[in-house]
């Protein structure tokens, strides 16, 4: 319990002097989307390795590239490691975690942080599996040369995902009908 309590205060400092609650930014049809982008960098891999198991993290642990000034000299004498969080579980349980155990120095950069998960959670949607005979189902249909619509139809799965299962069948099909 008590240890418990130390690495939670221990991470929160962690971050709050090396972290950094941040988003990305691209363009689309109707304007910028914003997405939550958690970064944690240290020279030191082992306590990245510590926070993302004690965080229970989905996400690896990269080298980042050594800084350089205007000569090409490095400025780093160790290799720094990154650790990079964006996938919605991973800011999920970013979240739940900096929710009970707040930063200091970075709470209002944490609070524009949630903000944004809080827009970006309303419009996720999980991506869904198939069974494998859903699936030789769709890839059935479709040798029988039904159209997506008509497939999509009888089999409930969404035409976008439709292409994914049939992509290789697609490749061979079109090859053996051109002879």
């Amino acid at each position: 319990m008590n240890y418990e309590r130390n690495l939670n205060e221990y991470i929160v400092g962690f971050v709050d002097g090396e972290g950094s609650f941040s988003w990305y930014s691209w363009k689309y049809i109707n304007g910028i989307r914003k997405k939550p982008l958690f970064v944690l960098m240290n020279t030191n891999k082992e306590i990245l390795i510590l926070v993302k198991n004690h965080l229970k993290l989905d996400t690896e642990i990269s080298l980042k590239k050594r800084y350089e000034d205007d000569r090409g000299d490095s400025l780093a004498k160790k290799p720094i490691y990154c650790l990079k969080a964006s996938g919605f579980s991973d800011i999920e349980k970013l979240v739940s975690f900096f929710d009970e155990h707040p930063p200091i120095v970075k709470l209002r950069e944490y609070r524009h942080f949630k903000k944004l998960f809080a827009k970006w959670q309303k419009r996720y949607i999980p991506p869904q599996r198939h069974s494998p005979d859903l699936v030789a189902k769709v890839r059935q249909l479709y040798l029988q040369e039904l159209p997506f619509k008509e497939i999509a139809r009888l089999t409930q799965v969404p035409i976008g995902t439709l292409g994914r299962y049939v992509k290789d069948i697609r490749c061979r099909y079109k090859k053996t009908k051109q002879k």
